[in-house]
């Protein structure tokens, strides 16, 4: 995440009005006349904070400069001088003046949060962290500390504090777009994480598959989804969730006797899933079987109300006015509501007819329907572990009871895998329960095509993102890491020329983004212009020194040029993280211009074996699609 720049320019002014009054106090022999160091001084402070008002930044750090030299112990003079770097872009100067300032006077209002927007923007943010914890302190009701202290938290790699600090600012500033964003945007990237951590820790198991299956059924990639779902049951016929999962997909696809099959299969597994209940519930309906259906929801109900209406997705997040529902419901669920209608009001018959209006998209007539249903939903915390009240608050959708759970069973159990996916998921789904309220509060602010562009660039559909990041430049077109981001879609679609043009203008905005240095690098390399490429590469590798891409990128670069000692010494130091065996193919293209066979067939080896056990690795995953031919 970009340090947030909102406010920053009227906070500035606050923060100088501030020092102004300081200093008339500290000077008020101006006030008399007197000729003196001090009256000069004043003067010159008063013309650095005119020029600063009429935007002439060069004038007001010159000015403010002068006094610092006429009176070198005044920490107001140091504070202003720094602001004016700040806004000029000259972070290093700025952060030098400032701690100065901090140092003459500690607690002067702005300093720690300027020097925290400082080594933020010189991206250090272990070093901003210390000075926007204090800003918080010494202003609770700051909104720009608050949602600085969150960002370098996170930036830091702090995911935890980070996310605490985020929600703490949010529930400080309701409906605030930038804050909504920021918060979704960790929600988003915290589930990543996991998943990561989850996949790198269940090769092997079903869970792996399950989580696949999950990732590629979001996708509406419906067969390889089957194919991992099956695969879960296959590695362990005792696997919980794989037959429902596959029973949800048969029901999308209108195939009702599969799906009944599955969730037959699923009770064999777990003969008391009120999701499996709920299920069979729901296909008695589409089957025009309503009073089956209200057996199966009573069943539910009493195996567990919470699991079974999370089952079904109750109560839905947002009913969209145009929702399409499935042929079936569209000719089904009528008839079987005025039966439903013509019945005695009973929990399973406000199931049933919640579920029939949320699907048919009767956004009225299903919060009806759930206020009816919600005292047969019983959310409070369960009397067994932690996990299990984390189970009940994640069904009963109460997601930051659940993170909060299910971050501090992570704690107490750091290999639980299955409770980290949960952990995954319910990041997710608060991402966006996020997005939903930025929609709602905000609806056409840039924060929220912001997020929507991220979350579809998450999703894949590079497409969608593109045209919301597009929207964005509309509106904000210096929006730092927006065409960044641009530019980085651009360059995936082949698309060299107009992702240079983005990130070049990304470099003008922020010249130390170290990604965006790195990857214009990448594809001037790719461009035979290495002589273009290294400064880019080596200013990368001076802002992000572990950015292993920039380093094979810039050993290429050397290796083009004919340097062949420094392209193989950064090619060595991007041979520990290489997936494609890229690095190693390199190498043993600069020991071969060496004239070094043996170390050349070595790598050329190397780099043909991790090549093979990845092709492998996507043959056995085809295989398990069921796509392989």
């Amino acid at each position: 995440m970009h340090p947030p720049s909102e406010s920053i320019e009227g906070l500035a002014r606050a923060t100088v009005v501030t020092i102004c009054c300081a200093l008339a106090f500290l000077w008020p022999e101006t006030l008399h006349g007197q000729e003196s160091k001090e009256i000069d001084a004043a003067r010159h402070f008063q013309l650095g904070h005119q020029a600063q008002d009429r935007g002439e930044l060069d004038v007001a750090a010159r000015e403010y400069l002068i006094v610092t030299q006429l009176e070198p112990a005044v920490a107001e003079a140091y504070a202003s001088l720094g602001l004016v770097y700040n806004a000029q872009a000259k972070f290093d100067q700025s952060a030098k003046t400032l701690e100065k300032a901090g140092k003459l006077k500690p607690g002067l209002r702005g300093v720690d949060l300027y020097l925290g927007v400082d080594y933020m923007k010189l991206h250090e943010p272990g070093r901003a962290v210390p000075y926007l914890e204090r800003a918080v302190r010494t202003e609770p009701t700051g909104r720009q500390a608050q949602l600085s202290l969150g960002t370098a938290l996170w930036n830091a790699g702090e995911t935890t504090p980070a996310l605490a600090q985020l929600e703490k600012a949010n529930r400080l500033f309701a409906s605030d777009p930038d804050i909504l964003f920021a918060l979704g945007e960790a929600y988003r990237k915290a589930a990543d994480q996991q998943i990561d951590k989850v996949l790198g820790g269940a090769t092997g198991t079903a869970l792996i598959h399950q989580v696949y299956g999950d990732i590629y059924s979001s996708q509406q990639d419906w067969s390889k989804a089957i194919g991992h779902y099956q695969r879960a049951i296959k590695l362990d016929p005792h696997w919980t969730g794989a037959h429902l999962a596959l029973a949800d997909i048969y029901i999308k696809q209108g195939k009702t006797s599969e799906a009944e099959q599955e969730i037959n299969l699923e009770l064999n597994v777990d003969p008391h899933s009120a999701a499996a209940d709920a299920k069979l519930a729901e296909i008695a309906l589409l089957t025009n079987r309503a009073t089956d259906a209200l057996a199966h929801f009573d069943k539910a109900l009493h195996s567990g109300a919470a699991e079974a209406v999370s089952a079904l997705g109750l109560p839905p997040s947002d009913i969209p006015a145009d929702q399409q529902p499935s042929v079936q419901a569209q000719e089904n669920f009528p008839q079987a509501l005025r039966i439903l209608q013509d019945a005695p009001s009973t929990a399973p018959v406000d199931f049933a007819i919640a579920l029939i209006h949320a699907r048919l998209g009767n956004a009225d007539a299903f919060h009806s329907a759930w206020q009816n249903l919600k005292e047969a939903v019983p959310c409070a915390p369960s009397t067994g572990t932690l996990l299990d009240t984390a189970l009940v608050h994640f069904d009963c959708r109460m997601f930051d009871s659940a993170e909060k759970d299910l971050s501090k069973w992570a704690q107490l159990h750091p290999h639980d895998l299955q409770a980290d996916y949960l952990l995954a998921r319910t990041y997710r789904l608060l991402s966006l329960a996020t997005l939903n309220a930025l929609l709602n509060i905000a609806p056409d602010s840039y924060r929220t095509h912001q997020l929507l562009a991220e979350t579809y660039q998450n999703q894949k559909s590079e497409e969608k993102a593109l045209a919301e990041y597009r929207i964005v430049e509309q509106a904000v077109p210096d929006l730092p890491g927006l065409h960044f981001s641009i530019g980085n879609l651009l360059w995936a679609n082949g698309q060299s020329e107009q992702a240079i043009a983005e990130l070049e203008r990304e470099l003008h905005i922020d010249a130390d983004h170290p990604e965006a240095n790195a990857e214009l690098g990448e594809i001037l390399v790719a461009q035979q212009k290495p002589e273009d490429a290294i400064g880019y590469l080596e200013k990368a590798l001076r802002l992000e020194p572990d950015l292993v891409v920039a380093h094979k990128t810039l050993g290429q670069a050397y290796s083009q040029r004919g340097d062949l000692a420094k392209a193989e010494a950064e090619l060595l130091k991007a041979t520990g993280d290489d997936p494609e065996g890229e690095a190693h193919y390199q190498l043993g293209l600069v020991y071969r211009a060496m004239g070094r066979s043996d170390a050349a067939q070595h790598e050329f080896a190397v780099s043909r074996r991790i090549k093979a056990d990845r092709i492998e690795a996507e043959k056995k995953r085809m295989m398990q699609d069921g796509t392989a031919k």
